[in-house]
């Protein structure tokens, strides 16, 4: 398992916090997921994805 960069933490409105993730070679959505402790949905609602097709480079928003 590889070490994951995480981007800067960014207050929203309704005080939740918000991070950047970059996608990485042999990440998907479900080990992403699994790492922040989220569903698959609720990252796939967060980034509006359809479906759980990702690809290396792309930025992902993470709340917390």
């Amino acid at each position: 398992s590889s070490t994951n960069d995480i981007g800067g933490r960014q207050d929203s409105a309704d005080g939740k916090k918000t991070m950047s993730y970059t996608v990485r070679q042999g990440d998907t959505l479900h080990s992403i997921a699994s790492a922040f402790g989220i569903s698959v949905r609720r990252l796939q609602t967060w980034n509006n994805l359809r479906g759980t097709r990702i690809h290396v480079g792309q930025e992902l928003q993470i709340n917390s």
